[in-house]
Order: C-alpha cells, then sequence, then structure tokens
C-alpha cells in the first residue's frame, strides 16, 4: 500500500488548516467552485492519494454540493501528466543536468570527501539493501524515507537498519557542500526546479495584472513529493537543509496592499503542532515587495527548459565564455499557490 491510513489523516488535517486559512478567510468560497481552485498532481498514486485526502479536508461538500448523506466527500477534479512530460513536477531527462551532476561528483572536494570518509558505510549499506555503491550517495533519500515511513506507522526495522545507521542517513540526507553557492549548484537547482517557480511566479504575475485566463482563480495546488519541496526551497535559497517531513507544504501568496501594492510571503508548513513559518527569501526582506520577490527570484526562472537541457548549447555557451575571456499590513490576498508533500 502506497498511501497508508495515517497518510490519508496526516493530508486530511492538512486540508483543514488550508480550509480555516483560506476559507476561514473568505478567500476562497466555504464550497468548492472549479472556477477558484486548480489542483496538480505528479502522476503517481501516492501524490494523487495525497491530494484527493487533502481536498477531502478542504472542501467538504455541503448545501446542494451533498450528493449522499453518509458520505462527508466530493469527488474535485485532479490534474496530471505523465511522468517523462511532467516539466513543471517531475523531472524528465535533461542531458545538462545530468553533465552538471557528473562534473559535480568528480570535481567537487566535499563531496569527494564525504565519498571517502563513508565509503565502508556505502559498503554496509550495498550489501545489505541491494543498491548499488557507487550511487549509494543518491540513495540515500530513498533509504531514509522508507525507514521514515516504517518509523511513523510503527514497524519494526530491518536488523541492518540500527539506530547508529539510522541517524547516520538522517545526516547525509542534510550533507551541504560550501560549493551548494556554486554556479554548478545554482544551475542544476534551476533546471531542476525553476519551471515549478516560474509558473507560480508567471500565475501571479497574471493575477496581478488581470490577465489569467480566468480571473476568478485564487488557488493552485501542486501535490509532489519531498525532492519537490526541497527543490522549491532551494530555488527561493529558503532551505535549511533538513528533509521535509510528511505533509510539509510551502504556500506562496501574493496579497495587495489598501495602497494597491503588492507583496509576496512564502510560508512552510513542517509540524502540524506549530503554526507555520514565514521565510525569507534572500534580497526579498520581510515585507517583500512583488517587484523585490521577481528580482530575487529571476535567475532561478527557466523559461525554456528544453533549450536549456540541451549538451550542444550549454557546450557552446562555455566555448563562447572562453572566447570572450581570452579576447579580452493586508487588504487582498489575489493568488495562493500551496506545495504539498
Amino acid at each position: 500500500m502506497q498511501f497508508s491510513q495515517v497518510s490519508m489523516r496526516q493530508q486530511f488535517e492538512l486540508g483543514q488548516f488550508l480550509r480555516s486559512r483560506y476559507v476561514g478567510s473568505n478567500f476562497l468560497n466555504s464550497s468548492y467552485s472549479r472556477y477558484q481552485v486548480q489542483v496538480l498532481s505528479t502522476d503517481t498514486d501516492r501524490t494523487l492519494m495525497s491530494a484527493q485526502a487533502n481536498l477531502a479536508g478542504l472542501f467538504p461538500p455541503a448545501g446542494d454540493q451533498v450528493w449522499n448523506s453518509d458520505i462527508p466527500w466530493q469527488p474535485i477534479p485532479v490534474h496530471t501528466r505523465p511522468a517523462n512530460d511532467d516539466v513543471l513536477l517531475g523531472m524528465p531527462p535533461c542531458p545538462r543536468h545530468d553533465y552538471l551532476t557528473r562534473e559535480f561528483q568528480r570535481t567537487d572536494p566535499e563531496y569527494l570527501k564525504m565519498e571517502k570518509d563513508n565509503k565502508d558505510f556505502f559498503e554496509y549499506l550495498a550489501l545489505w539493501t541491494g543498491l548499488p555503491e557507487d550511487k549509494m550517495h543518491h540513495c540515500i533519500w530513498k533509504l531514509i524515507d522508507s525507514l521514515f515511513c516504517e518509523k511513523t506507522q510503527n514497524r519494526t526495522f530491518p536488523a541492518w537498519a540500527t539506530p547508529e545507521v539510522y541517524d547516520k542517513l538522517t545526516e547525509l540526507t542534510s550533507f551541504n557542500p560550501r560549493t551548494h553557492s556554486s554556479d554548478n549548484h545554482k544551475a542544476r537547482i534551476r533546471l531542476r526546479s525553476g519551471p515549478l517557480l516560474g509558473a507560480m511566479v508567471r500565475n501571479m504575475t497574471q493575477a496581478k495584472e488581470g490577465t489569467l485566463p480566468d480571473g476568478r482563480l485564487r488557488l493552485v495546488m501542486y501535490s509532489a513529493h519531498d525532492s519537490t519541496v526541497a527543490g522549491l526551497l532551494l530555488a527561493l535559497g529558503a532551505f535549511n537543509h533538513i528533509h521535509p517531513p510528511y505533509c510539509a507544504c510551502v504556500m506562496v501568496e501574493l496579497y495587495q496592499e489598501d495602497s494597491g501594492n503588492f507583496f509576496v510571503e512564502v510560508w512552510y508548513r513542517n509540524d502540524s503542532a506549530h503554526d507555520p513559518y514565514l521565510l525569507t527569501v534572500p534580497g526579498c526582506p520581510n515585507p517583500c515587495s512583488y517587484q523585490q520577490f521577481l528580482k530575487a527570484t529571476k535567475d532561478s526562472i527557466v523559461m525554456d527548459r528544453e533549450k536549456e537541457c540541451q549538451l550542444s548549447i550549454f557546450n557552446r555557451l562555455k566555448r563562447c565564455r572562453l572566447r570572450t575571456l581570452l579576447i579580452l499590513q493586508v487588504a487582498t490576498c489575489k493568488m495562493v499557490q500551496v506545495l504539498l508533500l
């Protein structure tokens, strides 16, 4: 089973939280309106089910939407695309991203030291999990995710997954070399999360300018993965390198003040027992004006991912650069976008 009853309850509770935040403030109708809400998901069972469980908490049927008095639920559309076509929420093949990743692994001194220091540990994991040792660091998130799932379900870990192994896996998921500020890292994050951030900015721009295809749209929801949440936070420069927990939620909100000026807030809910955290995007101190947000995020946005993923163009640009060097408070909330895990 990919989506447990515990997860269903967690997503339902998150939906109730979103209802209190956006319906309770009269930003959204109390009943579901297809004109106000758009929901997108990756094409996997658990994210589609997450979206449905969340929507059950967000929009319970009422009035003429009650179709069965014994079932406090109503069907709400969730749109998806095949993984290889999902540039927005997925990671279709991207030769340039793969090239940059290999370059990072081959040349970064901190990465190489991490691999050397953990060689025995990676051998141990390969022996017990059957995963390839030379790609073990890329499997760390999958391993810790699986074990964390077992832990939340109160299931017994396999014998090899001792408390020490679990702690070590947790530590490695937070591996954060100083070179994560390098051009290589920024380019990989741009290719991974730039399309989603770009879509959010376009939605806000159209909401601000009144050019949305349907001006009644208020909420765009995305149901995706922990890597999607982490990638978006990285693109925003607001990731603390702690693995996003289940039901983590990023809320990017566009507001309009009484004066007519617009500003943006980014909130992160990673703990149902705690109010969401207001994040600060570098170069965009709170309160962050709409124009400041555009300026702070422009280098992380991809307008044409297919073009930027081409190695031939990337290498040609590198050669061109080489030749050049050789020669010389709130009134109305206008748009909310929520990324769910």
